[in-house]
């Protein structure tokens, strides 16, 4: 985009050369500096030409300072001076300031205190002592506990700095403001200062020195206040930031020469929500495109995010992480699935798959070399031996895992240490980065080279505490993808305040932002800072900066929009009382308009477009004699919630299940279950069973034999399983099938095992499901009745009704009509085992008479016929393609995988 010098500031339309001009950032002095650039290509004849010099207030205090300091070198005047020796100490970087008050808090030994966030409140308040000229000042106030410790810690770095020969950012004013009153230092030319309010105290006196000395300094002030100001609420956060970025849009669009803007107090948290937006106003594929990213060009959003949090580097971090500790599963599948190592997109597929392998491992957390073994176990199971193509993905496995890295080292020495281990690696990948990736890599290339600095102020350290440090600077780094300059331009406060536009849209224009409540700095004394006008302590100082920055828009664009929504969370805000006396307009209701007419003035053109809800619950059908994977869980599924059935059954939708570090109940379930099987394998009927009832170590002995050939084929299938929990297992598997057998299966009438597990295929109404019965037991030589072991509580009113809770016996009962006479359920459960069911009248169960808990059917077969019915019925509504959200009851929903998928919480 190309700038219009109309857009100068008329203080600033003079000024050519000679000047220089002080800004609060760096973005209003690359746009002043743009500005000039055009007024002389504009109006002058000659090719090149001398500019005012251009300079955000924290570049011109390094340049200066730099000079300073080149001059301590040179000069011989500065050694009678002895506060100006310390020009010649070392300048310590943010980041190493940082970390030496990390140390200084570290080393007091308070729990309660987390070094990170209290360095970087000490650090803000020895800032604020230096700016406000008030480091003496403060002995005397120390009034409380924060003050007190701040004090001390304040006295520890001041001399740690002065022993070590270093100085800190904050003390540069200070020292150049002596340079100039001693003439060391000159500057030439003027001294303006261009979007400030006020100057800081430190500031002040550094410009009067400079007044003094022969120079000349301004605090330059803004145009007139525009008249064309209009106020609008809104009924929630997202409208309002539709309404601001469709006026964005559609003014671009009217006057695609002009420069418009809209300002976000809360970019950096509605950074998502913004992007989201723009791309579909501004990109109108982006439904069937989702991976363009062209709108991108049109409009530059301001806010950054944490250079850590992009992919490209999270995920070097991760691999980092990995070649020297333990990982979680969810990381070593980001990792497995990511696309920034080696080949990763020749092998997509297996990497898919491995993840998921990963996801079902039994440990929390694994080192490299746990995931290298489960992979060759893994691969050796699955591989193709024919396949004789390269294996990127076990080459970075074993990489991983054969990396060393114990001894501690420097910095400077863990940095080349580093950039070493992304390359063996093969980060970040072979595949051709993107514009913005390879930004980020250049970057986070920037980051790690800036570890050598540490040398100076920190111990030698481990691989682990190099990379703590890397990470926790990663996270304060804001990195934003560098783009030609957009027509359109999203911006913060700072960003957006000074620069001049055609038309300014302002968000959060409430009474909770403009102005914001007090906070002082916690390690000031509260009153102190109030009587000095330090920044964010009193009311009074927050409402004056609310007033000069929303002054200074009105005073920068000929039009300007204040908005804010009406609600947050469920707090009713208001129009900041700033803007009270500016007009308000009246926003239209749903009933008064439509939703077009509320994101006046440039509304959205959904009309031809406008959504319908649309209630759809029938899918297609399934094709006669359709074999479904799923068996009688399918069934009871559908009779859970006919939308989930068809999700998980036919659309095959799923998430991965988290393993727990020791057993899951239903694992616990299915050992439980193995074990019998095998039990009565053995011991097929109630005499066999009583012998060994009497012959108790045999007995013990077959169980043992039992349950720890369960176990061991358990142990073969999930590789890592902590041997703890099997032995724990082992012992309470023992216990508890001895206790079912002695407390139930004992006192039965005479009973045979005719069969255990037995899978058989159904045809149920038009389709094919699988069931299996546990167990099927001959009393007295002429019943035939299914049991089914169960661990947790169980009812037979999970059979009733046109929606069963658990149809896996009468499922088994209705395809073996006629030849089945009852079905139980096996509770078997420390201290409440039991069976319950229910049995055809002639049947007896036990041998010393009745059990409350089995009910006798006086016509079973028309029993089994109703269950025939409404499972066909479950079936065919299955087949046909029935897909209500429809839940049962409240359970159905209560451990549901699905709910993001059918979003029946929303209603």
């Amino acid at each position: 985009m190309t700038y219009n010098s109309d857009r100068l500031p008329a203080e600033l339309s003079a000024f050519s050369h000679g000047e220089t001009i002080i800004t609060p950032n760096q973005r209003i002095a690359t746009w002043l500096l743009s500005l000039f650039k055009d007024k002389k290509l504009r109006t002058s004849d000659t090719s090149a030409w001398q500019t005012p010099k251009i300079m955000a207030l924290s570049s011109w205090l390094d340049e200066t300072y730099e000079s300073a300091q080149d001059s301590a070198c040179v000069n011989p005047h500065f050694d009678a001076i002895p506060d100006l020796a310390r020009l010649r100490f070392k300048l310590l970087s943010p980041a190493q300031e940082k970390v030496v008050w990390e140390s200084i808090i570290s080393d007091q030994e308070n729990d309660w205190i987390k070094p990170d966030g209290a360095a970087k409140q000490a650090i803000q308040a020895w800032s604020i002592l230096n700016r406000w000229a008030a480091v003496k000042d403060n002995e005397r106030q120390d009034v409380n506990e924060n003050t007190h410790l701040f004090q001390g810690w304040l006295n520890q770095f001041s001399q740690r700095c002065f022993s070590n020969k270093w100085v800190s950012n904050a003390e540069r004013v200070e020292l150049l403001e002596l340079c100039i009153k001693h003439q060391l230092v000159s500057f030439p030319g003027s001294l303006f200062f261009y979007g400030f309010s006020d100057l800081e105290p430190a500031i002040q006196r550094l410009a009067v020195s400079v007044s003094e000395a022969g120079g000349d300094f301004r605090v330059l002030p803004f145009g007139e206040e525009t008249e064309n100001v209009v106020c609008r609420s809104y009924p929630d956060k997202t409208i309002e930031l539709e309404a601001a970025i469709a006026w964005l849009v559609e003014a671009n669009q009217s006057d695609p020469g002009g420069r418009y803007c809209v300002v976000a107090p809360d970019i950096g948290d509605e950074r998502a929500s913004i992007e989201r937006i723009c791309k579909r106003l501004i990109q109108k594929d982006s439904n069937t495109q989702p991976d363009l990213n062209d709108w991108r060009d049109q409009v530059n959003v301001s806010a950054g995010s944490p250079l850590g949090a992009f992919g490209v580097v999270s995920d070097a971090l991760l691999m980092l992480s990995a070649a020297n500790g333990q990982l979680s599963r969810d990381d070593w599948g980001i990792i497995v699935r990511g696309p920034y190592w080696s080949e990763s997109y020749v092998s997509f597929s297996l990497c898919s798959q491995f993840s998921d392998v990963i996801a079902q491992s039994k440990n929390e957390r694994l080192s490299a070399e746990k995931v290298y073994t489960l992979y060759r176990v893994w691969r050796g199971r699955t591989a193709d031996n024919s396949d004789n193509t390269s294996d990127p993905l076990g080459g970075l496995l074993e990489c991983l895992s054969s990396i060393r890295l114990d001894a501690k080292r420097t910095y400077s020495a863990w940095s080349i240490e580093i950039k070493q281990l992304l390359e063996t690696i093969s980060w970040p990948g072979k595949r051709t980065l993107t514009s913005q990736d390879y930004q980020l890599r250049e970057k986070f290339f920037e980051q790690i080279a800036l570890l050598d600095g540490y040398d100076e102020v920190l111990e030698r350290t481990s691989f682990r505490g190099v990379l703590s440090t890397l990470k926790t600077t990663l996270q304060e780094t804001m990195f934003q993808i560098q783009t030609e300059q957009a027509p359109m331009q999203i911006l913060g406060v700072l960003e957006a305040s000074a620069m001049t536009f055609d038309g300014i849209w302002v968000l959060s224009s409430d009474d909770q932002h403009w102005p914001e409540s007090p906070a002082p700095n916690p390690f000031l004394c509260p009153k102190y800072q109030r009587d000095m006008g330090m920044p964010n302590a009193s009311a009074e100082k927050e409402l004056g900066y609310a007033e000069f920055i929303l002054g200074g828009f009105l005073k920068t664009s000929p039009s300007v929009v204040f908005s804010w929504h009406l609600l947050k969370g469920d707090t009713e805000l208001n129009i900041s009382p700033v803007l009270e006396r500016y007009r308000l307009e009246k926003q239209p209701t749903l009933i008064e308009g439509s939703v077009s007419q509320i994101l006046n003035p440039f509304h959205l053109d959904i009309d031809e477009d406008c959504k319908v809800d649309f209630v759809d619950d029938i899918g297609p059908a399934l094709e006669g004699g359709s074999k479904m994977k799923g068996g009688a869980s399918l069934i009871k599924t559908q009779a859970s919630c006919p939308f989930r059935a068809f999700a998980l059954y036919r659309l095959g939708a799923r998430s991965l299940e988290e393993k727990e570090e020791g057993l899951s109940p239903a694992e616990r379930g299915d050992l439980l279950h193995m074990t019998l099987e095998k039990f009565w394998k053995v011991c097929t009927s109630l005499s066999q069973l009583q012998t060994l009832l009497n012959k108790r170590e045999e007995l013990e002995a077959l169980i043992y034999r039992c349950v720890t050939d369960s176990l061991t084929f358990f142990k073969d299938k999930n590789a890592g399983v902590n041997e703890a929990f099997l032995k724990v297992e082992e012992s309470r598997l023992i216990s508890l099938v001895i206790y079912w057998l002695e407390s139930v299966e004992s006192k039965r009438t005479r009973f045979e095992v005719v069969s255990v597990e037995k899978s058989e295929i159904m045809q149920l109404g038009n389709i094919e499901v699988t069931v299996k019965a546990d167990r099927i037991d001959r009393i007295e030589g002429d019943y035939t009745v299914i049991v089914d072991y169960k661990t947790g509580l169980k009812s037979r009113t999970a059979w009733e009704g046109n929606r069963p809770d658990d149809p896996q016996l009468p499922l088994y009962a209705v395809n073996h009509k006629g030849a089945v006479d009852g079905v139980l359920f096996g509770l078997v459960r420390k201290g409440e085992s039991s069976l319950k069911g229910e049995l055809d009248e002639a049947v007896q169960l036990l041998e010393n008479g009745k059990n409350r808990s089995v009910v006798a059917i006086e016509d079973w077969p028309v029993h089994v016929d109703n269950w025939e019915k409404v499972l066909t019925q479950l079936a065919e509504d299955f087949s046909q393609g029935f897909a209500a959200v429809d839940p049962k009851n409240k359970k159905s929903c209560e451990f549901c995988e699905l709910t993001p998928f059918c979003r029946r919480m929303e209603k």
